[in-house]
């Protein structure tokens, strides 16, 4: 698991199953390859699902999820939230 505390961050995943923490700031998080969860937490962070089938939860603020290749979940928030999907069947949750 990988946690940022409170800035703007880049935090890269791995080739294996990630779960990746922005917390505050405005982050941005890959997923790497395998089947990742990613939550940007407080802040307008960008979210990279990149391969696998992944998992994104868009928090408070602007984000954008953009899911990548396999088959990815992405659920916006209450914000101006933007979610885009990729290769694979992806599902939508707003």
């Amino acid at each position: 698991m990988l946690d940022d505390l409170f800035t703007d961050d880049t935090l890269l995943g791995t080739a294996l199953d990630d779960q990746i923490n922005g917390f505050g700031g405005n982050d941005q998080l890959y997923g790497g390859s395998g089947n990742d969860d990613l939550f940007g937490e407080a802040g307008d962070d960008h979210l990279f699902g990149e391969g696998g089938d992944d998992f994104m939860i868009a928090t408070p603020g602007e984000d954008r999820l953009e899911g990548g290749d396999g088959r990815d979940t992405m659920m916006a928030g209450e914000d101006a939230d933007i979610l885009i999907g990729g290769e694979g069947d992806d599902f939508y949750h707003v």
